[in-house]
């Protein structure tokens, strides 16, 4: 068994390699390869991939995603996965993760499991980050049990029949509600960003750890990571993570009053879930925002809505809103600790920061 890496230069060359062609395990999608190789803040030598090789085969895979805090470059990791028989060698992998971006990392979004191993490692540190909200408009009890419970896995087609009989009864209901947006009120799409839509993110992103630009946005919009199905003719079911999704849209949008923005927001819906990646907004504008937000989660037939912004929760649960059950959800960020200098006491993360945009 050999470790390799893949440079963000070397992407597209390595979808056309033998190794990438011929092995059981996908370690990337090909509009993933493409998307990182385009990321404004990466450069053709930072590491893209990180893999794990044996018998000519992928095995394993830790992958990067390239940013920077300021002009300090940084790495958030991007997908770590090993195959079954060889779980022995995760540990392993996930150090070269950390030799080939100097330890200069960042993660956030991770699965129990995931985090209970970084916290063993002790060189991370955790920063409590405040939760978020997840309002859920249908019943899903035909995926969400099963995927609980096993054992009620043959009762899905049970689960499935209340799922759709509940959800019409909503649909009725949701069908009844008017969720006003003032006629002064403008939305519409950014095909490019103007002066003006450019100062006003730098004006509303201050006390952001990562202080995206236009270009980030726009990357992360034009270079999705997931395709709608009928978009996409590969057969990716020997890739982990997520590459085609059953319904995937992006908007970049501009709320303006009487001609004056008042807020820029990047949404997205993957296979009935919605988010807000990027959000940029006055409070006064919350009311026509969260309006929006409802008639397209209505629209759309979504299942659930997540948002960590502290303003957009609070407006939300002091509201009457479509949702027939609200949670908070937990958010893990961390760091390794030779970045300690760069992580301020107080900063915001944006919803979409390191892969969650894409996810």
């Amino acid at each position: 068994m050999e470790f390799r890496e893949i440079k963000v230069g070397e992407l597209e060359a390595f979808l056309a390699s033998d190794l990438y062609r011929q092995s059981t395990h996908c370690p990337i999608s090909r509009h993933r390869a493409l998307s990182q190789a385009a990321n404004p803040r990466a450069d053709a030598d930072d590491p893209a991939l990180a893999l794990a090789v044996e018998g000519g085969q992928v095995i394993g895979y830790a992958g990067f995603l390239p940013d920077r805090i300021g002009q300090e470059k940084m790495y958030w990791n991007s997908g770590w996965w090993v195959a079954e028989e060889y779980k022995n060698i995760a540990l392993p992998l996930f150090f070269q993760f950390l030799q080939k971006s100097r330890e200069r990392v960042l993660l956030t979004d991770l699965t129990p499991h995931t985090e209970a191993i970084i916290r063993r490692l002790h060189f991370f540190r955790f920063r409590e980050m405040a939760p978020g909200l997840r309002g859920y408009l249908q019943f899903n009890l035909g995926e969400l049990l099963p995927q609980r419970l096993p054992k009620l896995a043959p009762l899905r087609p049970l689960f499935r029949l209340i799922d759709f009989k509940a959800n019409l009864l909503l649909g009725m209901r949701n069908a009844l509600r008017r969720y006003p947006i003032a006629k002064e009120i403008r939305i519409e799409p950014i095909d490019a960003f103007t002066e003006s839509d450019r100062a006003f993110i730098q004006t509303h992103s201050e006390n952001e750890l990562i202080r995206r630009g236009p270009e980030d946005i726009l990357w992360i919009r034009d270079n999705p990571w997931a395709l709608p199905s009928d978009e996409c003719a590969i057969d990716y079911s020997h890739y982990y993570f997520t590459a085609v999704a059953d319904g995937f849209e992006t908007r970049l949008l501009r709320f303006s009053w009487l001609g004056e923005t008042k807020a820029i927001l990047l949404t997205r819906r993957l296979n009935r879930h919605f988010a807000v990646p990027f959000l940029y907004f006055e409070e006064g504008i919350l009311p026509e925002l969260t309006a929006y937000l409802y008639r397209k989660l209505i629209k759309g037939q979504c299942v659930h809505f997540t948002t960590f912004n502290p303003k957009l929760k609070a407006f939300i649960q002091q509201r009457p809103s479509p949702f027939i059950f609200q949670k908070d959800i937990r958010r893990t960020f961390a760091y390794h600790e030779k970045l300690e200098s760069l992580i301020p006491a107080d900063f915001v993360l944006q919803d979409g920061e390191g892969d969650m945009a894409f996810c």
